[in-house]
């Protein structure tokens, strides 16, 4: 079996390469990397010579893994968040700081906190550049678990991660203003088998899905979207309800209420986190635990 030597240069190309399925172009890519597209593609294209197979799928829209990359991919992500371990560590032993963090958010509500604590750590740490990507709670953990991201904003999941709790949410159900559901305090969760029900990110494993599978409740499901403004919208126009989390619902339109459910639910959001962190991530997650333990004695 041909054994491939792993050079700088070719660390360089599998960091091509993965920006390239994260953007799913490769003039993208080029644009970040200040390289031409030709270059990328050359990178590319040499990765596969010495791999002896295809590793992307170029189509008019873009591109995508193939199944041999989909199998090498957990190889690469690994040999990529080693060696920035390696540099991050050897910074912090000759007294820099220096690093890449990327940080995952479930909740759009968390984007003035974290963008807060960015700025306030770059004061602190200008070397250590920080990413904001967004998701759903069971992709970003994926994703964290494949070192695709340092650590993340989620609810609750079942995994081998650390966790730290940061607070209980309630979830709602948005019900429109006009409907015989706003004159009630509560929303009864079983109402829910005949309310005309829009659902949000079908087929997606979020918490209002896990809520639904927990008490064995199929809704009658009239409209679905894969965006919650546009659920919002639906609500508003008096198309239906929907279950969200009250993290969610600050900024609702005024043509819908939130109810609570019936019986009251909610879900523990916090901080997910693997144990090896890198050198910059420790140190970006303690000052952010830090800064939360302060908002909480200021309040």
């Amino acid at each position: 079996m041909r054994v491939l030597e792993v050079k700088t240069m070719d660390l360089e190309k599998y960091h091509a390469l993965l920006l390239v399925l994260h953007t799913g172009s490769l003039s993208t890519a080029a644009s970040r990397l200040g390289y031409t597209p030709s270059g990328i593609s050359r990178m590319i294209s040499s990765l596969e010579e010495e791999c002896h197979f295809p590793l992307l799928y170029r189509k008019r829209d873009g591109v995508e893994a193939t199944p041999a990359l989909k199998e090498l991919l957990p190889e690469i992500e690994d040999l990529l968040y080693r060696e920035e371990r390696f540099k991050q560590h050897a910074a912090k032993i000759s007294g820099l700081a220096i690093g890449h963090v990327v940080v995952g958010t479930a909740y759009n509500s968390f984007y003035k906190d974290i963008a807060e604590s960015i700025a306030a750590f770059h004061h602190l740490y200008p070397h250590i550049h920080i990413e904001m990507r967004p998701g759903y709670s069971t992709a970003l953990l994926h994703k964290m678990e494949h070192h695709e991201l340092d650590f993340c904003f989620i609810s609750k999941r079942e995994g081998k991660h650390q966790w730290q709790s940061l607070f209980e949410d309630p979830i709602m159900a948005w019900v429109p203003v006009q409907s015989d559901y706003a004159k009630k305090d509560s929303f009864s969760l079983e109402s829910l088998k005949e309310a005309p029900y829009i659902d949000m990110y079908p087929g997606q494993d979020v918490d209002h899905a896990r809520l639904l599978k927990h008490y064995h409740i199929t809704p009658h499901t009239q409209f679905s979207t894969m965006d919650s403004s546009a659920a919002e919208a639906m609500v508003n126009a008096g198309l239906g309800i929907c279950i969200n989390n009250a993290i969610n619902s600050h900024s609702i339109s005024e043509g819908i209420k939130l109810l609570p459910l019936d019986p009251p639910q909610s879900v523990e959001l916090g901080i997910a986190y693997l144990e090896d962190l890198s050198p910059a991530a420790k140190t970006f997650i303690k000052f952010i635990h830090e800064r939360i333990e302060l908002k909480k004695l200021m309040h």
